[in-house]
């Protein structure tokens, strides 16, 4: 008996409801690719955000002021001017920053899949330095001194600059370490709303 070989099924592509719009907007879903100069894709890499492919690409960067900034503490007003590791993320007719100088950027779009779950710390305004081709110098996994000691420094900022923001970066800070702890130990619920 010959065996029949199957139908090739028709690849629906990731964000299809999307599609129509987005082809409009020159964004190819699917295989993540966005339509940039062939000097613009270097470096590049298929990731997530929202559970959709986007691209992606490791950075180093230079943490600049936005004075018309949408928040009145933002978190990285206590680094400008330091050098931070950040990935630069492509998605739809978006561009934008995340820190990854912990590994909490590359956890986002991979781990984490992009997900509002998965925490991020978004730059407003950087200056790019150079992408980081080098693998080994990307920081994939989450460190947790790293964060820690960038945490540090914000607070010794606010402290001196604000101490009642303090406070609430103290609350929000418990917060999201308990969160990232039940997290990691696969205890997270989310638990419906009170009616």
């Amino acid at each position: 008996m010959k065996l029949k070989k199957p139908k090739k099924r028709k690849r629906v592509p990731i964000g299809s409801l999307r599609e129509k719009g987005s082809k409009q907007r020159g964004i190819k879903l699917g295989d993540g690719n966005f339509h940039l100069p062939e000097h613009e894709k270097m470096g590049l890499f298929v990731a997530l955000w929202n559970g959709e492919r986007c691209q992606c690409r490791v950075l180093n960067v230079k943490i600049k002021d936005s004075e018309d900034s949408i928040h009145s503490h933002p978190w990285w007003k206590p680094h400008i001017g330091e050098v931070m590791q950040a990935i630069q993320i492509f998605y739809y007719d978006s561009i934008f920053f995340i820190s990854n100088e912990d590994g909490l950027g590359m956890q986002k779009v991979t781990v984490g899949k992009g997900m509002p779950t998965a925490s991020h710390a978004q730059f407003e305004k950087v200056e790019i330095l150079g992408i980081v081709y080098d693998l080994k110098k990307w920081n994939i996994e989450f460190d947790f001194d790293k964060s820690n000691k960038i945490a540090m420094r914000g607070e010794k900022y606010w402290k001196e600059h604000d101490p009642e923001h303090l406070k609430i970066i103290r609350e929000m800070r418990l917060g999201l370490v308990a969160m990232r702890k039940a997290h990691k130990e696969g205890t997270l619920q989310i638990l419906p709303k009170d009616n």
